[in-house]
């Protein structure tokens, strides 16, 4: 009697505790100014055979898409991986995209920045702004403290790798939408750092 008393003393406890992992998405509306997307974002996989209902359903760093309900990942096409890094020709630094709240940079976001660091190289670029984003489910708060987390995950990295220049993270939490809407899709684009040089 006393043991079946204490766990349900503890219970609420536990569900306190597991409250924030499991989140449920709210369905807000995304606003705000919108960014061009490069076309050789969002490639969906027509060969995979992963079917899903959310983020949640496909391997890391691989995120639903809400037509074809199959796992895909928003990175540019691997033949840019290839470019050849001539200092006439200017390279397309790549964003990287980040799993539903979370920081961690998955295999292909690690492959991209190392792309990013022989293309910044090879451009003399001096100074880098890393402006760091979240989709638009969570606090205002919450977001802008999970952008810049992000923002500083990506910096790490880069540094760790040997770009030795000045990076100035910039949270912008879930402002500045690259796709407007409120499906996986949308959500997978918002939750990114772009690269911005000043001019």
């Amino acid at each position: 009697m006393k043991i079946r008393m204490f766990s349900l003393l503890l219970s609420p406890l536990f569900v306190a505790a597991c409250a924030h992992s499991v989140r449920e998405p709210v369905d807000t509306p995304v606003i705000g100014k919108m960014h061009r997307s490069d076309v050789l974002f969002l490639q969906a996989d027509p060969d995979s055979k992963i079917t899903c209902k959310a983020d949640a359903d496909c391997p890391s760093g691989d995120y639903c898409h809400p037509d074809h309900t199959v796992c895909f990942q928003s990175y540019p096409h691997p033949r840019m991986l290839e470019m050849s890094f001539n200092p006439t020709a200017e390279c397309k630094i790549a964003n990287v995209y980040f799993p539903y709240d979370s920081t961690e940079l998955v295999s292909d976001a690690q492959r991209w920045l190392r792309y990013n660091i022989r293309c910044i190289k090879s451009r003399g670029i001096k100074e880098l702004h890393l402006d760091s984003f979240c989709d638009a489910r969570g606090s205002q708060k919450f977001n802008l403290e999970l952008a810049s987390r992000r923002g500083e995950s990506v910096k790490q990295f880069l540094v760790l790798n040997g770009l030795d220049i000045q990076l100035t993270v910039h949270s912008e939490g879930e402002h500045h939408p690259m796709k407007a809407g409120t499906s996986e899709k949308a959500y997978a684009f918002n939750r990114r750092v772009e690269f911005r040089i000043d001019k």
